[in-house]
């Protein structure tokens, strides 16, 4: 609480704290944890001190990042004393870091035509500012080498270009549910940098490496820019290893249509990246070779209700979904006369579930269904509706290896924009190697104290 406060701009708000959760409580329940907190209620309303604004970060005052050493018998010793330390203060995924050297840092700031202290903007949760540099620091610890640092700022800066009411990425990266990040990658930088497009691009593994590291950079940059931190910004209730990262890549050269960025009004040779709010991943297997029954499976993927699905705050959409298409599947469904547009459609409309599944969580809050669906409350419930009522929600991309399988993910909001990414011609690859020490130098984040928390 104290934490949201100080992000909303309200460090001094008095509030009480209630013993439980008010979700999957029954109405006796909420009012016997609220009853006896009423008085405490009362009295920091009007007892408090005024309420102060705080103020949000200020690109005025801003430095760039300072060191800290780690002193150890060799510098492995020392390099697992940074890890701990790291770790210690929340800044890593449980996996070991990179070391954050100023030297990698400077490599990788010498890939992007943006100064180190630029600000892309305020990233939520946290509202923490969006420095270049501070987007580096978090790209050397995840492992990306110098000419990834373009991908991540574009990435960065489409989030924050794309209306909330679009993206949601404060929903996504501080919700109760298991929502990620999908980096989508397109254009001649696929080849470039041997983003893996095909078979096992998620990884483990080799062939998926620079995937994995990009997908892990958005993950830390959420983190320790946006302030995303579990229990402290993120209250995901379980959480998902496809939080640690998830990076793919549209195999155009397998695709029989046009590739998502040139949907999207890009040329075939520009290289873009966009970002997707992921919900869930289901695996669609079907060796099927004909298109309509393909189709179907497809549509029985995006048949799963999605809870809320007619409540009338939901006004973001939580019906988008995205169609990561195999190159077999692909080839069968065009070659049988489908269209990126008829594919659309065919899913959109066979996307059917009944109503008392999709009405499921709404039924008994009535007074929170959206006034055109009302009518399925008294409606037969066994009547079949479509999950997806507008096939413009249904976003694709052809990627993977062969064989007839490929995923369907449901997601939060709509994609963000797609962005092209720019490189600095300066961009050199990997950093100098560094001469072997007792000591390790870093940088430091977040300025703190060493040995200290943040």
């Amino acid at each position: 609480m104290e934490h949201s406060a100080t992000v909303f701009s309200m460090p001094n708000l008095p509030y009480v704290v209630v013993p439980h959760t008010f979700t999957s409580r029954s109405p006796e329940q909420v009012k016997a944890d609220v009853e006896p907190l009423i008085g405490d209620l009362i009295k920091g309303i009007t007892t408090a001190p005024p309420l102060v604004p705080g103020q949000l970060g200020e690109a005025g005052g801003l430095r760039r990042a300072k060191s800290e050493i780690f002193h150890g018998a060799h510098t492995y010793d020392a390099w697992e004393k940074m890890n701990e330390v790291f770790m210690e203060r929340g800044w890593g995924d449980g996996f070991p870091l990179v070391a954050p050297t100023p030297e990698k840092v400077e490599a990788a700031l010498k890939a992007v035509t943006k100064a180190p202290l630029e600000v892309l903007g305020q990233l939520a949760p946290g509202n923490g500012l969006a420095t270049v540099e501070k987007i580096a620091i978090n790209c050397v610890m995840a492992g990306c080498m110098p000419e990834h640092l373009p991908v991540l700022v574009t990435a960065v800066e489409a989030m924050l270009k794309t209306p909330q009411s679009v993206f949601p990425i404060r929903t996504i990266a501080q919700s109760t549910g298991p929502h990620f990040f999908i980096l989508l990658i397109n254009g001649p930088v696929v080849k470039r940098l041997s983003i893996n497009s095909g078979m096992c691009m998620l990884g483990p593994g080799k062939p998926g490496r620079v995937n994995t590291v990009l997908g892990r950079a958005l993950r830390f940059i959420m983190m320790n820019v946006g302030h995303s931190y579990p229990g402290n910004g993120d209250m995901d209730t379980i959480g998902t290893p496809h939080k640690y990262s998830f990076c793919v890549a549209e195999n155009e050269d397998a695709s029989p249509w046009t590739a998502f960025h040139e949907d999207r009004g890009f040329r075939k040779d520009q290289s873009t990246v966009t970002v997707l709010g992921g919900e869930d991943v289901m695996h669609v297997k079907d060796y099927n070779n004909q298109a309509d029954e393909l189709l179907n499976t497809w549509a029985c993927a995006a048949a799963r209700p999605r809870e809320s699905q007619f409540e009338a705050r939901l006004e973001f959409t939580e019906r988008h979904c995205f169609m990561m298409i195999s190159p077999d599947h692909a080839r069968i469904i065009a070659e049988q006369g489908y269209s990126k547009r008829g594919i659309r459609e065919y899913v959109a409309a066979h996307s059917l579930a009944p109503i008392k599944w999709i009405n499921s969580e709404t039924r008994n809050r009535p007074d929170a269904i959206k006034p055109q669906w009302r009518w399925t409350l008294t409606a037969d419930q066994e009547m079949l509706i479509p999950v997806i009522q507008d096939p413009d929600d249904i976003h694709m991309a052809v990627m993977g290896g062969p064989t007839g399988k490929s995923d369907f993910a449901r997601l939060l909001g709509q994609p963000t924009i797609t962005a092209e990414i720019i490189c600095a011609a300066a961009a050199t690859g990997k950093s100098d190697a560094e001469e072997v020490s007792a000591t390790q130098k870093v940088i430091n984040p977040f300025n703190c104290e060493p040995e200290k928390s943040c």
